[in-house]
């Protein structure tokens, strides 16, 4: 039997795993690599920029920088697909959600285990295993306002 000329001359064959995971990447890719070049960039600016880590409300304020940042790229996303109304902004929760959601992911990655992590990087390895019984003896209760454990060795540097 002879092929229609409207047919579709491939075959619709299951492509596999690979095929799907590489077509479903090959597009991201400039957005995966934005990403893990973000937190390498942030690690290694941490490394230079410690003293602005002692700030108050440092980390709130990158929170609240990065989620004007996430809208600003999700208002060009979605006017560039025309979808820039509440009607849009339905059809495309999933990657607002995404959006969003990988933008908290990466803050709290940061708040909670790199940069507490890059702050007691160079610190004192050596602690004293015995403490005599007079230091034991004397309780001491301090009240500073640290924002995270690794602000500790940052402060404890200064003084």
């Amino acid at each position: 039997m002879k092929d229609s000329c409207c047919q579709n001359s491939r075959q619709d064959q299951k492509k596999g795993f690979w095929s799907g995971l590489l077509y479903g990447l090959v597009p991201h890719t400039f957005c995966i690599a934005f990403i893990v070049l973000s937190v390498i960039g942030a690690t290694t600016a941490t490394v230079f920029l410690r003293r602005l880590l002692i700030l108050p409300y440092f980390f709130e304020i990158l929170i609240v920088l990065s989620l004007v940042f996430a809208t600003l790229s999700a208002v060009f996303y979605l006017k560039r697909l025309g979808f820039l109304s509440f009607t849009g902004i339905k059809k495309k929760w999933r990657y607002l959600a995404i959006l969003y959601g990988t933008t908290i992911v990466i803050n709290l990655l940061f708040f909670m285990v790199i940069f507490p992590k890059l702050a007691n990087f160079n610190s004192i390895k050596s602690q004293p295993k015995v403490l005599s019984q007079k230091m034991m003896a004397l309780p001491v209760t301090l009240s500073v306002d640290i924002p995270c454990p690794g602000h500790a060795t940052l402060i404890i540097r200064r003084t």
